[in-house]
């Protein structure tokens, strides 16, 4: 993934992913890739299921990276404005992937594999809107979990208890009344997300 690595700055007003405040992933920069790749892998008779294959895990990737460094850097990114940010960034990599599905389709017929979660960022999706959301609305765990059905209670109570505008205290004990979220059994790297994909 070093190849979408681009050092410095993305231009002014781009929709950006960050990775330890080192490196930004300018949203236009990937897709250029992104469409580069395909278009190659077309050129040199690469299956349209592989294609499509390679995107799908490719966009787990992205997820998974975005995701983590949410969690690892929680105290910095932990405002609605980011989550608005980045909901537009997430909108603009999963309206690619539909686009391409589609036209992927269009050049070589129906594809005969389903893949239900393709081009979705799931958990980065998740975290966004609940740093986006008012966190008002959020009146019972039940509430909770509908929303944010991908994400454990222990990798909620982390961005919210890191929230750096108000987060309903009752939200907060009612989470911490059903897990040990004191307790030294969940270190970070257990809530982070792994190179897999098990969908």
């Amino acid at each position: 993934q070093s190849t979408i690595v681009r050092k410095g700055s993305a231009p002014r007003n781009q929709p950006t992913i960050t990775k330890g405040g080192k490196t930004t992933y300018s949203i236009s920069e990937v897709l250029r890739i992104l469409t580069d790749l395909v278009a190659t892998m077309e050129k040199y008779g690469t299956s349209p299921i592989v294609i499509l294959q390679y995107l799908h895990q490719t966009y787990y990737n992205l997820d998974m990276m975005v995701f983590n460094e949410l969690l690892q850097n929680a105290s910095t990114h932990c405002v609605s404005e980011r989550g608005l940010y980045l909901k537009l960034a997430i909108s603009e990599l999963e309206t690619w992937a539909s686009t391409t599905w589609a036209t992927i389709e269009k050049k070589y017929g129906k594809i005969p594999i389903k893949i239900p979660t393709f081009g979705r960022m799931m958990y980065s999706s998740e975290a966004a809107n609940l740093l986006a959301l008012d966190k008002a609305m959020f009146t019972d765990m039940s509430l909770v979990k509908e929303i944010f059905p991908h994400l454990s209670l222990l990798q909620l109570y982390r961005l919210l208890i890191r929230f750096r505008q108000v987060v309903p205290t009752h939200l907060l004990k009612e989470i911490e009344m059903k897990v040990d979220v004191k307790s030294n059994n969940w270190p970070l790297k257990e809530m982070l997300l792994k190179f897999t994909d098990d969908e």
